[in-house]
């Protein structure tokens, strides 16, 4: 948000805070109902990507953490070859993972339309604490 615009909000004390900060966004961005539920289910598509990039994410480490094991443990049995490959190999998988993964996120980061709205929503969190 450009520092020189000027933003007013109408602070009702008989409201509580999500009531207010609904009625500002209302007020401000003159939101219809299709644009209200367009934003709601972005939200929660935001809220449920979250969730399972966390779950991919915990997987991954037990993966890991398991295929990295084994290939200590073949190391320790004197399987050099075979345990090398395998280090190598979940070295190699998590990098590539972590790059798709932060492939998707930045296209995902570029097409958010209602970027202004989660910034005047952040800044009225914000004053009314």
């Amino acid at each position: 948000m450009k520092k020189e615009e000027k933003m007013t909000f109408v602070i009702d004390p008989d409201k509580n805070k999500s009531d207010i900060i609904y009625d500002n966004i209302i007020g401000t961005f003159h939101l219809t109902m299709d644009e209200q539920v367009k934003y709601l289910r972005r939200k929660n598509f935001l809220l449920e990507e979250k969730l399972a990039e966390r779950t991919k994410y915990t997987f991954l480490f037990l993966f890991t953490f398991l295929a990295l094991c084994f290939g200590i443990g073949l190391l320790c049995f004197d399987f050099y070859i075979l345990g090398t490959i395998l280090i190598i190999t979940t070295f190699i998988f998590v990098i590539i993972t972590l790059l798709l993964n932060f492939k998707i996120k930045t296209e995902n980061l570029r097409t958010n339309e209602f970027d202004k709205i989660d910034e005047y929503i952040s800044i009225l969190k914000n004053k009314l604490k």
